[in-house]
């Protein structure tokens, strides 16, 4: 079974060789075969709370290019 992981952070070490992550951020559709698809993506936490709320908005709309 493939794994494909979208990630904005490095999440590597939390997952075995089953797994491949996108690069940073990158939203592009995987070559290749994956039979499921996770979003892992983290706030920075250094960001100030309406930097953070730019950073959801951004995410949102990275899912929904995502799914759809």
């Amino acid at each position: 079974m493939a794994n494909y992981i979208y990630r904005n952070y490095t999440v590597e070490y939390l997952f075995d060789k089953r797994y491949v992550c996108s690069g940073y951020g990158d939203v592009t559709k995987p070559s290749g075969d994956f039979e499921n698809y996770i979003i892992f993506y983290q706030l920075n936490p250094s960001s100030t709370p309406e930097e953070q709320k730019m950073e959801i908005e951004s995410i949102k709309s990275k899912i929904s290019y995502i799914l759809n």
